[in-house]
């Protein structure tokens, strides 16, 4: 005895049949990529390469000793390593970080124009990028 009638069991069959090919049809179709991604060509690496080489050309050999004013740049005796005042620092000074790139590095910029200097430790957490690991990565490498 079945609980199915004859129409019933039919339909079924015919959506288990449907979803079967489109899913055949969808497969073959695909090439096992992310529709949301394109693969990087050659040239476009080429490109980004001469690109990096043009900045790091153009990136100044000052000795980090110096402190010229406006900078947020300080050297630790003690570490051996700059000490960045991230509410003084510019872009490049900001880029100096560990694992602070240039959008983060400009994250932390607006951020200053739009809610005011750095207080604490914990406001870094309020820029986007900057989680819990990476705070604890740049608090001896930052000053307010």
């Amino acid at each position: 005895m079945t609980f199915l009638t004859s129409q019933e069991r039919m339909l079924v069959w015919f959506l288990m049949v449907s979803i079967i090919v489109g899913l055949i049809i969808k497969y073959a179709r695909s090439d096992f990529t992310d529709d949301r991604f394109s693969k990087v060509t050659e040239s476009e690496k080429i490109k980004f390469k001469e690109r990096t080489d043009q900045v790091d050309a153009q990136k100044p050999e000052k000795s980090l000793d110096s402190n010229p004013a406006g900078t947020g740049l300080e050297k630790d005796a003690n570490l051996g390593t700059e000490i960045i005042n991230i509410n003084t620092a510019g872009n490049q000074e900001l880029m100096k970080l560990p694992k602070i790139g240039p959008v983060t590095a400009e994250r932390i910029m607006r951020y200053r124009e739009d809610y005011g200097s750095f207080v604490e430790l914990d406001d870094l957490m309020k820029v986007k990028g900057i989680g819990p690991k990476l705070l604890e990565r740049l608090k001896n490498r930052i000053t307010f």
